[in-house]
């Protein structure tokens, strides 16, 4: 009986830090993108302004949401084995977990999804609510793009904007639109099934 009684314990501790445990691996800096090796390029800076949890950025191949590879995790803040990443973009003046700069394929279509999730504050680590922003952009080549994640009160938005250097060497960023949470008609339901999908974060 004292044996089975430990056992009981031991898995209700082991149960109440699983919780923990998904917290902590969602803390882990990942770059799983890999970058074009041939063809047309753009240079893209993908930037967000979460602190206190982890921004999830995947990709998938059209607006139906499939064949999802995720790309990065980014956090303005620490992060287990951070993974710095830059091309030297001009306006770089982030925390190095909180942007990374990649060479994009130009001239077609890419489809991302940037998520993040709200912990519980009473200690228990639960997850209490989680937010995505979906977007479609195409990128020009040999030009210099950044898209930004706002965090924004629970009303995240994802701001893409061209960067631009002129002949003096000054660089100042245009804008060219801004995503909000709510899903656009051209993303099929497949998006939010992929959204709503069971994770560790």
């Amino acid at each position: 009986m004292k044996n089975t009684s430990c056992r009981q314990i031991l898995l209700q501790k082991i149960l109440l830090l699983l919780p923990l445990v998904a917290t902590l691996s969602g803390c882990v800096s990942i770059v799983s993108y890999k970058e074009p090796k041939s063809g047309p390029t753009a240079r893209v800076r993908f930037v967000s302004d979460t602190s206190n949890v982890i921004t999830t950025i995947r990709e998938y191949d059209s607006t139906n949401c499939d064949n999802e590879k995720e790309m990065m995790r980014l956090r303005k803040g620490f992060l287990l084995r951070s993974d710095p990443r830059t091309l030297g973009m001009p306006l770089n003046n982030y925390h190095e977990n909180a942007a990374k700069e990649f060479l994009v394929t130009a001239g077609v279509p890419h489809v991302y999804m940037f998520t993040h999730a709200n912990i519980s504050s009473s200690g228990s680590y639960v997850i209490t609510k989680s937010y995505a922003v979906i977007l479609y952009q195409k990128f020009e080549k040999d030009k210099d793009y950044e898209l930004s994640y706002k965090e924004n009160r629970s009303k995240p938005y994802v701001e893409v904007s061209e960067i631009k250097t002129d002949s003096n060497g000054v660089s100042k960023k245009i804008f060219v639109q801004r995503v909000t949470s709510r899903l656009h008609s051209e993303f099929s339901n497949a998006c939010m099934n992929a959204f709503k999908k069971k994770r560790f974060w």
